[in-house]
């Protein structure tokens, strides 16, 4: 006895087209001068970069 299935059709979908408005102007990034401040000079890291990275990404770290 044969499998009497018969393949369903998709539902045709409609799709609203959006209209995004563009994004307002945005200021430039301040740069707290304090970080540069507190880099360990003997490791060129800060103390959350030698806590949170591993030792090949502190590597990486120093680098930039």
């Amino acid at each position: 006895m044969g499998s009497n299935v018969v393949p369903q059709q998709p539902a045709a979908v409609q799709q609203a087209k959006i209209q995004t408005p563009p994004l307002p102007s945005t200021p430039a990034p301040k740069i707290n001068k304090q970080t540069a401040q507190n880099i360990n000079p003997q490791t060129g890291l800060t103390r959350t970069q030698s806590a949170l990275l591993s030792p090949e990404e502190q590597v990486i770290a120093r680098r930039t």
